[in-house]
């Protein structure tokens, strides 16, 4: 089995505006033989400097197996969890060329990630210990 993630990038058209001064991408992954919700949140609360949940980071593969994929189970009265996954990341770029290399950036943390993830199923037993009564 090889894990593979398939990115779709969706952007405002660049020539709808004269003068533009925002570049919104949203990025939506779908998982084959892996989870979809890739993405890291931090789950925003009251206090905080910013309104709303805040992008982290492309998940690890312990993330993958630590973290949520389900906002409504980070923060109940059992857990305290301030993350969780989701297959989709939104955000606004100031620039276009930070659009492009946000979306450069997230292909490379994608393949990163698939790459580790795929290490888990190509394991190989290298390494014999024998335990009997007290000795190794």
């Amino acid at each position: 089995m090889q894990a593979s993630i398939q990115l779709v990038r969706f952007q405002a058209d660049p020539n709808a505006l004269d003068v533009q001064h925002a570049y919104p991408i949203t990025i939506q992954a779908y998982g084959t033989d892996i989870p979809s919700e890739v993405f890291v949140y931090r789950v925003g609360k009251s206090g905080d400097p910013f309104k709303g949940d805040q992008f982290s980071c492309v998940a690890s593969v312990s993330q993958i197996y630590e973290i949520p994929a389900d906002r409504a189970l980070a923060l109940t009265s059992e857990n305290q969890i301030s993350f969780y996954r989701t297959s989709q990341l939104e955000l606004i770029c100031r620039t276009s060329e930070e659009a492009e290399y946000v979306w450069a950036v997230v292909q490379e943390d994608i393949l990163a990630l698939v790459n580790n993830y795929n290490l888990s199923f190509n394991l190989k037993g290298n390494v014999t210990v024998t335990i009997s009564g007290d000795s190794i």
